[in-house]
């Protein structure tokens, strides 16, 4: 009786456990259906909306892209009032566009909103929320609004933490941007320990030669430029642009900016001239015209170009960088000030002395 109990026994655990594995796969499977029923949605209003920018599809008038995401954003509330997620992951979606276009202030209300939207529906410390909080403080970053930045991106790195542990891709994206941050605020010492701490587990996961392996590189070697430590950078920078150029991506335009900046602040100006080159005629292809990291590659050219006294295309450069940096950055915003001080000293040194008190009266 005792074994035909025993028995009976693991046929019931066994029945439970199939019970609740059976349960398990219902639930992963409506979420499975939930996720792409939301994916369909969101794909179909994107074609639905932004076709209009499309000469072949859209309407008789030429649309912009510009104009196109503005339908889509105001089109979103209405079209998905029923459907909180769909509508807080459009907003993210459309609010990023406007973010990487360089339109910070329609960028920063999709994605104040879309953040907003995830609090609600998933609650605080929710695993969704770390895209939401990372993207807005992308944007605070860009904006030189450091300190908002940093927090945000501080909140969405202890989700993050939490969700997957310390060596995860996601983690070292958010600590990779939460150090640059960190340089960008001054302190140098904080970055430097995560930029190396980041380089080190990339390096195990990855190996030498990859994608991440090269950002990290970049961003080591820029800081230790910052800090003065030429020697120590350079090598670094010229492994991230090697990478990089076997990768064909957008960010070899950084990358080559910042060896050319090295080698400008070192006073070897006829070899980071082509380097310059290169970084602006790829960045105008890979980033766009109206893009923040190429003007600075811009501002960092046209120093170059004043050392080489090559004036005119010099005013080119920074002619073409200043309002860029201003519209995103405002007046008072370091790399603002920096091209301006080069228009001073262009100006005086080309002999156009009333030009240069122009720019001056900006100088903060």
């Amino acid at each position: 009786m005792a074994a035909a109990a025993v028995v009976v026994l693991a046929l019931l655990v066994g029945v439970t456990g199939a019970t609740v594995g059976l349960i398990r796969a219902r639930k992963a499977e409506q979420i499975a259906k939930a996720e792409a029923a939301k994916a369909n949605a969101i794909n179909q209003f994107l074609q639905d909306t932004l076709s209009s920018a499309n000469p072949i599809e859209g309407s008789d008038r030429d649309i912009t892209v510009l104009e196109a995401l503005e339908q889509a954003a105001d089109e979103i509330p209405q079209s998905f009032k029923d459907q909180p997620e769909v509508e807080a992951e459009l907003k993210h979606n459309i609010g990023i566009t406007y973010l990487r276009l360089g339109h910070y202030d329609e960028a920063e209300e999709l994605l104040t909103s879309s953040l907003n939207m995830w609090q609600e529906i998933r609650g605080a410390n929710h695993p969704d929320l770390a895209a939401p909080l990372t993207s807005l403080a992308v944007l605070k970053h860009e904006q030189g609004n450091y300190e908002d930045a940093e927090k945000l991106y501080r909140e969405a790195l202890s989700i993050k933490r939490k969700q997957h542990g310390e060596e995860h891709e996601d983690v070292m994206n958010i600590l990779n941007n939460l150090a640059l941050v960190l340089q960008d605020k001054g302190d140098l010492a904080a970055a430097e320990q995560h930029f190396r701490k980041i380089l080190e587990i990339d390096r195990k996961i990855w190996g030498e030669n990859h994608l991440y392996v090269a950002i990290d590189l970049n961003n080591l070697g820029r800081l230790l430029k910052e800090k003065g430590d030429y020697q120590e950078a350079e090598p670094f920078l010229r492994k991230a642009v090697e990478i990089l150029k076997e990768e064909q991506h957008p960010w070899l335009s950084i990358s080559l900016g910042n060896l050319g900046e090295l080698l400008a602040e070192k006073g070897d100006y006829m070899n980071a001239e082509p380097m310059f080159v290169e970084a602006v005629t790829l960045g105008e292809r890979k980033l766009g015209r109206e893009n923040q990291d190429l003007a600075k590659l811009r501002t960092k050219y046209g120093f170059c170009l004043i050392n080489l006294e090559h004036l005119e295309k010099a005013e080119e450069q920074l002619l073409l960088a200043l309002p860029v940096l201003r519209n995103s950055l405002g007046e008072q915003n370091e790399w603002t000030q920096k091209t301006i001080r080069y228009l001073v000293e262009l100006y005086e040194v080309w002999g156009k002395e009333e030009v240069a008190k122009e720019y001056k009266k900006y100088l903060i």
